[in-house]
């Protein structure tokens, strides 16, 4: 979430629209190589959305609040750089898929008391 574009595709994800679309919204965004407004529209149109409905979605004050707590919250937990995730207490950065599984797999077999003391 750096960047305008980077700015722009989160909103758009955050749609009602794009929150319908969702994992085929998410792959078509993050299979482009680099991303441009113009390339964020076609994106937009080849998950069957309409560009400018979803533009028009993406200027809610809501969205752009939303994304300024997020900014705020990946501050406090010093988080620099997407994607990142947060698996019981272990940040995971990169699309490091192998690392992730692996640590949703220790999440899976450690009990709940065990993570709330970690």
């Amino acid at each position: 979430m750096f960047g305008s574009v980077s700015d722009s595709a989160a909103k758009v994800a955050l749609t009602p629209q794009g929150q319908g679309k969702g994992l085929e919204l998410y792959r078509a965004l993050m299979s482009q190589k680099k991303l441009t407004e113009p390339r964020l529209d076609a994106v937009i149109g080849s998950v069957g959305l309409n560009p400018q409905a979803v533009r028009a979605a993406a200027g809610d004050p809501a969205i752009a609040q939303h994304i300024q707590d997020t900014r705020a919250l990946a501050q406090e937990i010093n988080i620099t750089g997407t994607p990142t995730f947060l698996v019981a207490g272990q940040v995971i950065q990169g699309a490091d898929m192998d690392k992730l599984d692996q640590a949703i797999k220790r999440a899976r077999s450690t009990s709940y008391e065990a993570l709330a003391h970690r």
